[in-house]
Protein backbone atom coordinates (compact mmCIF):
# COMPACT_ATOMS: atom_id res chain seq x y z
CA UNK A 1 0.00 0.00 0.00
CA UNK A 2 1.33 3.13 -0.98
CA UNK A 3 1.14 6.41 1.72
CA UNK A 4 1.37 9.81 -0.45
CA UNK A 5 3.49 12.41 1.36
CA UNK A 6 0.72 14.64 1.93
CA UNK A 7 -1.30 12.17 3.22
CA UNK A 8 1.36 11.74 5.97
CA UNK A 9 2.01 14.96 6.70
CA UNK A 10 -2.11 15.26 7.11
CA UNK A 11 -2.21 12.22 9.23
CA UNK A 12 -1.06 13.98 12.20
CA UNK A 13 -3.16 16.95 12.24
CA UNK A 14 -6.38 15.22 11.57
CA UNK A 15 -5.48 12.82 14.51
CA UNK A 16 -4.72 15.74 16.69
CA UNK A 17 -8.23 17.65 14.91
CA UNK A 18 -9.83 14.68 16.26
CA UNK A 19 -8.64 14.35 19.87
CA UNK A 20 -9.50 17.75 20.01
CA UNK A 21 -13.02 17.32 19.48
CA UNK A 22 -13.14 14.64 21.31
CA UNK A 23 -11.62 16.94 24.60
CA UNK A 24 -14.03 19.54 23.66
CA UNK A 25 -16.83 16.64 23.54
CA UNK A 26 -15.67 15.79 26.89
CA UNK A 27 -15.25 19.36 28.45
CA UNK A 28 -19.05 20.49 27.59
CA UNK A 29 -20.18 16.95 28.85
CA UNK A 30 -18.46 17.84 32.08
CA UNK A 31 -19.52 21.25 32.37
CA UNK A 32 -23.48 19.83 31.96
CA UNK A 33 -22.78 17.55 34.96
CA UNK A 34 -21.64 19.66 36.89
CA UNK A 35 -24.69 22.21 36.34
CA UNK A 36 -26.57 19.43 36.60
CA UNK A 37 -25.16 18.34 39.88
CA UNK A 38 -25.86 21.50 41.51
CA UNK A 39 -29.82 21.55 40.44
CA UNK A 40 -31.22 20.12 43.42
CA UNK A 41 -30.28 23.15 45.23
CA UNK A 42 -32.39 25.08 42.22
CA UNK A 43 -35.65 23.87 43.21
CA UNK A 44 -38.05 24.58 45.76
CA UNK A 45 -38.06 22.33 48.93
CA UNK A 46 -41.73 21.91 49.51
CA UNK A 47 -43.20 20.81 52.96
CA UNK A 48 -46.18 18.65 53.17
CA UNK A 49 -48.40 18.41 55.62
CA UNK A 50 -51.10 15.79 55.41
CA UNK A 51 -51.79 14.10 58.16
CA UNK A 52 -54.75 14.82 61.03
CA UNK A 53 -53.04 17.95 63.02
CA UNK A 54 -54.50 16.28 65.98
CA UNK A 55 -54.27 12.53 65.70
CA UNK A 56 -53.41 10.66 68.69
CA UNK A 57 -54.55 13.78 71.26
CA UNK A 58 -57.60 14.42 73.09
CA UNK A 59 -57.87 18.21 72.08
CA UNK A 60 -61.12 18.48 70.47
CA UNK A 61 -63.13 16.53 73.06
CA UNK A 62 -60.99 18.84 75.84
CA UNK A 63 -63.01 22.30 76.57
CA UNK A 64 -61.18 25.69 75.75
CA UNK A 65 -59.10 26.78 73.22
CA UNK A 66 -55.77 23.52 73.36
CA UNK A 67 -52.80 24.34 71.54
CA UNK A 68 -50.45 21.73 70.02
CA UNK A 69 -47.09 22.31 69.54
CA UNK A 70 -44.52 19.47 68.44
CA UNK A 71 -44.50 21.07 65.22
CA UNK A 72 -41.33 20.65 62.42
CA UNK A 73 -38.23 22.19 62.46
CA UNK A 74 -37.63 23.47 59.00
CA UNK A 75 -35.52 25.77 57.56
CA UNK A 76 -37.94 27.87 54.92
CA UNK A 77 -37.10 30.21 52.16
CA UNK A 78 -39.85 32.38 51.26
CA UNK A 79 -38.25 32.88 47.62
CA UNK A 80 -38.35 29.63 46.59
CA UNK A 81 -39.89 26.92 49.21
CA UNK A 82 -43.63 26.06 49.46
CA UNK A 83 -45.71 24.66 51.93
CA UNK A 84 -48.25 21.75 50.71
CA UNK A 85 -51.05 21.59 52.62
CA UNK A 86 -53.84 18.20 51.96
CA UNK A 87 -56.98 20.01 51.84
CA UNK A 88 -58.99 17.03 53.42
CA UNK A 89 -57.49 16.42 56.49
CA UNK A 90 -57.70 20.16 57.33
CA UNK A 91 -61.11 20.95 55.84
CA UNK A 92 -59.98 24.59 53.90
CA UNK A 93 -61.39 24.16 50.73
CA UNK A 94 -59.24 23.57 47.44
CA UNK A 95 -58.23 27.10 46.74
CA UNK A 96 -55.28 29.13 48.61
CA UNK A 97 -57.03 32.32 49.83
CA UNK A 98 -54.16 34.74 51.19
CA UNK A 99 -53.50 37.82 53.29
CA UNK A 100 -50.62 39.31 53.99
CA UNK A 101 -51.29 42.46 56.15
CA UNK A 102 -51.64 43.47 60.17
CA UNK A 103 -54.29 43.13 62.15
CA UNK A 104 -56.08 46.05 61.60
CA UNK A 105 -56.28 45.17 57.54
CA UNK A 106 -57.00 41.86 57.74
CA UNK A 107 -60.46 41.36 55.83
CA UNK A 108 -63.57 40.28 57.68
CA UNK A 109 -63.68 36.79 56.07
CA UNK A 110 -63.14 35.13 52.42
CA UNK A 111 -59.42 33.67 53.35
CA UNK A 112 -57.96 30.89 54.75
CA UNK A 113 -54.12 31.51 54.85
CA UNK A 114 -52.84 34.69 56.47
CA UNK A 115 -49.34 36.03 57.28
CA UNK A 116 -49.76 38.23 60.02
CA UNK A 117 -47.78 41.33 60.38
CA UNK A 118 -48.91 42.48 63.57
CA UNK A 119 -45.92 41.72 66.68
CA UNK A 120 -47.60 41.79 69.62
CA UNK A 121 -51.28 42.03 71.20
CA UNK A 122 -50.47 44.39 74.25
CA UNK A 123 -47.36 46.78 73.50
CA UNK A 124 -45.78 45.17 75.80
CA UNK A 125 -42.46 43.28 74.29
CA UNK A 126 -41.54 41.75 77.83
CA UNK A 127 -45.08 40.06 77.38
CA UNK A 128 -45.16 36.69 75.42
CA UNK A 129 -46.86 36.76 71.68
CA UNK A 130 -47.28 33.17 71.06
CA UNK A 131 -49.67 31.21 69.06
CA UNK A 132 -52.94 31.80 71.40
CA UNK A 133 -51.81 35.68 71.30
CA UNK A 134 -52.07 35.75 67.21
CA UNK A 135 -55.31 33.67 67.00
CA UNK A 136 -56.76 35.82 69.11
CA UNK A 137 -55.92 39.19 67.13
CA UNK A 138 -56.93 37.59 64.07
CA UNK A 139 -60.50 36.28 65.57
CA UNK A 140 -60.78 39.87 67.02
CA UNK A 141 -60.81 40.82 62.54
CA UNK A 142 -62.68 37.92 60.78
CA UNK A 143 -65.99 36.98 61.68
CA UNK A 144 -66.53 34.50 59.23
CA UNK A 145 -66.35 31.15 60.48
CA UNK A 146 -63.58 28.60 58.94
CA UNK A 147 -60.51 26.84 59.61
CA UNK A 148 -57.34 28.02 57.91
CA UNK A 149 -53.53 28.78 58.31
CA UNK A 150 -51.65 31.82 59.83
CA UNK A 151 -47.97 32.52 59.85
CA UNK A 152 -47.18 34.55 63.43
CA UNK A 153 -43.47 35.91 64.77
CA UNK A 154 -43.15 34.27 67.98
CA UNK A 155 -41.82 36.93 70.48
CA UNK A 156 -40.18 34.02 72.55
CA UNK A 157 -38.81 32.02 70.61
CA UNK A 158 -38.18 34.70 68.10
CA UNK A 159 -38.73 33.07 65.16
CA UNK A 160 -41.99 32.89 62.70
CA UNK A 161 -44.43 29.73 63.16
CA UNK A 162 -46.48 28.27 60.72
CA UNK A 163 -49.96 27.42 62.55
CA UNK A 164 -53.54 25.61 61.53
CA UNK A 165 -56.67 26.57 63.41
CA UNK A 166 -59.59 24.86 63.42
CA UNK A 167 -61.87 28.79 63.19
CA UNK A 168 -59.82 31.78 62.20
CA UNK A 169 -62.78 33.56 63.29
CA UNK A 170 -63.26 31.90 67.31
CA UNK A 171 -60.68 33.01 70.05
CA UNK A 172 -61.37 29.41 71.54
CA UNK A 173 -60.07 27.48 68.36
CA UNK A 174 -58.05 24.43 69.03
CA UNK A 175 -54.73 24.99 66.97
CA UNK A 176 -51.57 23.31 66.25
CA UNK A 177 -48.37 24.52 65.67
CA UNK A 178 -47.04 22.71 62.26
CA UNK A 179 -43.79 24.30 61.88
CA UNK A 180 -41.00 26.50 62.97
CA UNK A 181 -38.60 28.79 60.64
CA UNK A 182 -35.14 28.29 62.05
CA UNK A 183 -33.57 30.47 59.46
CA UNK A 184 -35.19 33.26 60.03
CA UNK A 185 -34.92 34.34 63.47
CA UNK A 186 -34.82 38.07 64.57
CA UNK A 187 -35.02 40.66 62.68
CA UNK A 188 -34.26 38.61 59.65
CA UNK A 189 -37.53 36.61 60.22
CA UNK A 190 -39.36 39.71 61.09
CA UNK A 191 -37.83 41.11 57.75
CA UNK A 192 -39.19 38.20 55.96
CA UNK A 193 -42.79 38.00 56.84
CA UNK A 194 -43.75 40.54 54.37
CA UNK A 195 -41.90 38.26 51.35
CA UNK A 196 -44.31 35.61 52.12
CA UNK A 197 -47.29 35.34 48.89
CA UNK A 198 -50.18 33.12 47.99
CA UNK A 199 -47.38 31.32 45.72
CA UNK A 200 -45.29 29.66 49.29
CA UNK A 201 -48.76 27.88 49.89
CA UNK A 202 -50.24 25.22 47.48
CA UNK A 203 -53.87 23.33 48.79
CA UNK A 204 -53.41 20.02 47.40
CA UNK A 205 -55.71 16.78 47.27
CA UNK A 206 -54.55 13.06 47.85
CA UNK A 207 -53.80 12.91 44.10
CA UNK A 208 -50.79 15.41 43.98
CA UNK A 209 -48.17 16.02 41.12
CA UNK A 210 -44.69 14.95 41.60
CA UNK A 211 -42.79 17.34 44.15
CA UNK A 212 -40.05 19.86 42.92
CA UNK A 213 -37.38 17.26 44.46
CA UNK A 214 -38.92 14.25 42.43
CA UNK A 215 -38.84 16.47 39.36
CA UNK A 216 -35.47 16.94 39.51
CA UNK A 217 -34.86 13.48 40.24
CA UNK A 218 -36.80 12.24 37.02
CA UNK A 219 -34.66 14.87 34.84
CA UNK A 220 -31.36 13.89 35.97
CA UNK A 221 -32.39 10.34 35.26
CA UNK A 222 -33.32 11.65 31.53
CA UNK A 223 -30.18 13.61 31.76
CA UNK A 224 -28.10 10.88 32.58
CA UNK A 225 -29.57 8.90 29.52
CA UNK A 226 -29.28 11.24 27.30
CA UNK A 227 -25.54 11.31 27.92
CA UNK A 228 -25.23 7.72 27.61
CA UNK A 229 -26.69 7.71 24.43
CA UNK A 230 -24.62 10.42 23.15
CA UNK A 231 -21.40 9.28 24.56
CA UNK A 232 -22.18 6.05 22.94
CA UNK A 233 -22.97 7.50 19.78
CA UNK A 234 -20.29 9.60 19.28
CA UNK A 235 -17.66 6.76 20.38
CA UNK A 236 -19.68 4.22 17.47
CA UNK A 237 -18.89 7.12 14.83
CA UNK A 238 -14.99 7.66 15.84
CA UNK A 239 -14.79 4.38 15.97
CA UNK A 240 -15.80 3.80 12.58
CA UNK A 241 -13.16 6.49 11.03
CA UNK A 242 -9.93 5.31 9.68
CA UNK A 243 -7.61 6.27 13.36
CA UNK A 244 -6.05 2.72 13.10
CA UNK A 245 -5.67 0.05 15.54
CA UNK A 246 -4.54 2.02 18.74
CA UNK A 247 -7.60 4.40 18.37
CA UNK A 248 -9.77 1.24 18.45
CA UNK A 249 -8.28 -0.19 21.43
CA UNK A 250 -7.84 3.20 23.07
CA UNK A 251 -11.12 4.71 22.67
CA UNK A 252 -13.49 2.08 24.46
CA UNK A 253 -11.44 2.87 28.14
CA UNK A 254 -12.36 6.30 27.41
CA UNK A 255 -15.76 5.85 26.68
CA UNK A 256 -16.12 3.97 30.28
CA UNK A 257 -13.98 6.77 31.61
CA UNK A 258 -16.50 8.87 30.84
CA UNK A 259 -19.54 7.64 31.16
CA UNK A 260 -18.18 6.63 34.75
CA UNK A 261 -17.50 10.04 35.11
CA UNK A 262 -21.20 11.14 34.10
CA UNK A 263 -22.18 8.57 36.66
CA UNK A 264 -20.21 9.65 39.32
CA UNK A 265 -21.36 13.37 39.16
CA UNK A 266 -24.99 12.33 39.08
CA UNK A 267 -24.49 10.23 42.26
CA UNK A 268 -23.20 13.08 43.89
CA UNK A 269 -25.78 15.24 42.70
CA UNK A 270 -28.69 13.10 44.11
CA UNK A 271 -27.00 13.04 47.79
CA UNK A 272 -28.64 16.95 47.58
CA UNK A 273 -31.95 15.07 48.21
CA UNK A 274 -30.79 14.94 52.01
CA UNK A 275 -33.70 14.62 54.98
CA UNK A 276 -33.94 18.30 55.35
CA UNK A 277 -35.75 18.27 51.83
CA UNK A 278 -38.26 15.89 52.69
CA UNK A 279 -41.42 17.07 52.77
CA UNK A 280 -42.37 18.29 56.38
CA UNK A 281 -39.29 16.85 57.52
CA UNK A 282 -37.87 17.56 61.05
CA UNK A 283 -33.65 18.39 62.34
CA UNK A 284 -32.42 16.60 65.09
CA UNK A 285 -32.24 20.10 66.51
CA UNK A 286 -31.46 21.27 69.95
CA UNK A 287 -33.11 23.80 71.48
CA UNK A 288 -34.09 25.65 74.79
CA UNK A 289 -37.50 27.14 75.65
CA UNK A 290 -38.32 29.52 77.93
CA UNK A 291 -41.23 28.61 79.36
CA UNK A 292 -41.50 30.43 82.69
CA UNK A 293 -39.84 33.72 83.83
CA UNK A 294 -39.11 35.14 87.25
CA UNK A 295 -38.22 38.31 86.27
CA UNK A 296 -42.15 39.15 84.34
CA UNK A 297 -44.52 36.63 86.00
CA UNK A 298 -43.27 37.02 89.81
CA UNK A 299 -41.80 33.80 90.78
CA UNK A 300 -38.73 33.91 93.08
CA UNK A 301 -38.38 29.61 93.72
CA UNK A 302 -38.59 26.86 90.71
CA UNK A 303 -38.17 23.28 92.44
CA UNK A 304 -35.82 20.86 91.09
CA UNK A 305 -38.06 18.45 88.75
CA UNK A 306 -40.82 19.77 86.50
CA UNK A 307 -42.83 17.34 84.13
CA UNK A 308 -43.76 18.18 81.30
CA UNK A 309 -46.50 15.95 78.59
CA UNK A 310 -46.58 15.05 75.00
CA UNK A 311 -48.39 19.07 74.17
CA UNK A 312 -45.28 20.51 75.39
CA UNK A 313 -47.32 22.00 78.34
CA UNK A 314 -44.72 21.88 81.69
CA UNK A 315 -45.85 21.39 85.23
CA UNK A 316 -44.08 22.38 87.96
CA UNK A 317 -43.88 23.72 91.27
CA UNK A 318 -42.73 27.13 92.38
CA UNK A 319 -43.08 30.10 94.70
CA UNK A 320 -45.11 33.27 92.93
CA UNK A 321 -45.78 37.02 94.57
CA UNK A 322 -44.72 34.71 98.01
CA UNK A 323 -47.38 31.86 97.78
CA UNK A 324 -46.05 28.73 96.73
CA UNK A 325 -47.88 26.35 94.82
CA UNK A 326 -48.19 23.79 91.76
CA UNK A 327 -48.30 25.80 88.34
CA UNK A 328 -49.01 24.33 84.75
CA UNK A 329 -47.91 26.67 81.92
CA UNK A 330 -48.38 25.99 78.16
CA UNK A 331 -46.20 24.93 75.36
CA UNK A 332 -45.23 28.56 74.41
CA UNK A 333 -45.36 30.05 77.64
CA UNK A 334 -48.36 31.99 76.88
CA UNK A 335 -50.22 30.00 79.45
CA UNK A 336 -49.95 29.94 83.28
CA UNK A 337 -52.42 28.25 84.96
CA UNK A 338 -51.99 27.63 88.82
CA UNK A 339 -52.76 24.06 89.80
CA UNK A 340 -53.34 24.72 93.66
CA UNK A 341 -51.34 26.91 96.03
CA UNK A 342 -50.91 27.84 100.07
CA UNK A 343 -54.33 28.93 99.68
CA UNK A 344 -56.04 25.92 99.44
CA UNK A 345 -54.75 24.77 103.12
CA UNK A 346 -51.80 22.75 101.61
CA UNK A 347 -48.02 23.26 101.63
CA UNK A 348 -44.65 21.56 101.02
CA UNK A 349 -45.52 20.25 97.89
CA UNK A 350 -43.23 17.60 96.44
CA UNK A 351 -40.67 17.65 93.64
CA UNK A 352 -41.50 14.95 91.55
CA UNK A 353 -45.15 16.01 89.69
CA UNK A 354 -46.54 14.29 86.89
CA UNK A 355 -48.85 14.93 84.67
CA UNK A 356 -51.24 13.33 81.29
CA UNK A 357 -52.07 14.39 77.55
CA UNK A 358 -54.88 16.15 79.27
CA UNK A 359 -53.22 18.52 81.48
CA UNK A 360 -54.32 17.38 84.66
CA UNK A 361 -51.08 17.31 86.86
CA UNK A 362 -51.13 14.21 90.19
CA UNK A 363 -48.79 15.80 93.01
CA UNK A 364 -48.14 15.29 97.21
CA UNK A 365 -48.13 17.78 99.96
CA UNK A 366 -48.44 18.20 103.52
CA UNK A 367 -52.13 19.30 104.84
CA UNK A 368 -53.98 21.20 107.79
CA UNK A 369 -53.92 18.40 109.77
CA UNK A 370 -49.91 17.93 108.92
CA UNK A 371 -50.91 14.44 106.58
CA UNK A 372 -49.47 13.58 103.47
CA UNK A 373 -51.87 13.57 100.35
CA UNK A 374 -51.44 12.89 96.84
CA UNK A 375 -53.97 14.53 95.02
CA UNK A 376 -54.71 15.21 91.22
CA UNK A 377 -55.86 18.86 89.70
CA UNK A 378 -56.83 20.58 86.23
CA UNK A 379 -56.50 23.91 87.42
CA UNK A 380 -60.18 23.75 88.59
CA UNK A 381 -61.11 20.32 90.32
CA UNK A 382 -58.89 19.32 92.57
CA UNK A 383 -59.57 15.41 93.59
CA UNK A 384 -57.75 13.46 97.05
CA UNK A 385 -56.21 10.41 95.98
CA UNK A 386 -54.77 9.18 99.07
CA UNK A 387 -53.93 10.66 102.91
CA UNK A 388 -51.93 9.06 105.16
CA UNK A 389 -53.92 9.67 108.46
CA UNK A 390 -56.83 8.30 106.69
CA UNK A 391 -55.43 5.24 104.72
CA UNK A 392 -53.28 4.43 107.40
CA UNK A 393 -50.24 5.23 105.10
CA UNK A 394 -46.37 6.00 106.38
CA UNK A 395 -46.42 9.60 104.42
CA UNK A 396 -42.99 10.22 104.36
CA UNK A 397 -43.18 7.20 102.74
CA UNK A 398 -45.56 7.60 99.86
CA UNK A 399 -43.68 7.46 96.21
CA UNK A 400 -44.52 9.93 93.78
CA UNK A 401 -47.45 9.52 91.94
CA UNK A 402 -47.81 9.15 88.10
CA UNK A 403 -50.94 9.36 86.09
CA UNK A 404 -52.28 7.83 82.75
CA UNK A 405 -54.30 9.51 80.08
CA UNK A 406 -57.92 8.05 81.66
CA UNK A 407 -56.76 10.34 84.91
CA UNK A 408 -55.84 6.99 87.16
CA UNK A 409 -53.11 7.89 89.29
CA UNK A 410 -50.89 5.10 90.77
CA UNK A 411 -48.44 5.44 93.83
CA UNK A 412 -46.33 2.88 96.02
CA UNK A 413 -47.58 3.26 99.48
CA UNK A 414 -45.89 2.39 103.00
CA UNK A 415 -47.72 1.30 105.71
CA UNK A 416 -46.48 0.94 109.75
CA UNK A 417 -46.67 -2.14 111.42
CA UNK A 418 -46.67 -2.65 114.94
CA UNK A 419 -43.15 -1.45 115.64
CA UNK A 420 -44.20 1.91 113.60
CA UNK A 421 -41.66 0.67 110.96
CA UNK A 422 -42.70 1.75 107.31
CA UNK A 423 -43.79 -1.86 105.44
CA UNK A 424 -44.09 -1.57 101.92
CA UNK A 425 -47.80 -2.45 100.19
CA UNK A 426 -48.80 -3.56 96.81
CA UNK A 427 -48.76 -0.58 94.23
CA UNK A 428 -52.07 1.23 95.01
CA UNK A 429 -54.20 3.51 91.89
CA UNK A 430 -57.03 5.56 92.24
CA UNK A 431 -59.13 7.70 90.36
Amino acid sequence: MRINASDRIGWPSRRAGAWGGRIRFFTLCSIGVALLAVCPTAYATTFTFNTDPFAGTNVLNTPGRQIVANESFINFTPATDLFSLESTVFGVGTTVNFVNASAANLPAGGVNVIVLETFDSDNNPATPFGAGNAADVIASQITTPGSGFFIYFNQALNLPRLVFSEDLSSNTADLKVLARMLNLTGQTGIDALPGFTAANFAITTSATAPEPSSLSLFIQVGLLGACWYLVRRRMKIRLLAPMGAAKGILAPARRKRGVGAVALAILTSVSGFSAENQPGGKRNDIEFIKVVDSTTQGFTTFNKFPAINNHGEVAFVGVRNGDAGVFRVSAEGEKLTPITSSNDALFAFGNELAMNSSGVVAFNAITASNSHAIFKSDGTTKTLIADSAANGLAGAFMGAPSINAAGTVAFFPSARNADCHPVSLPAAAAR
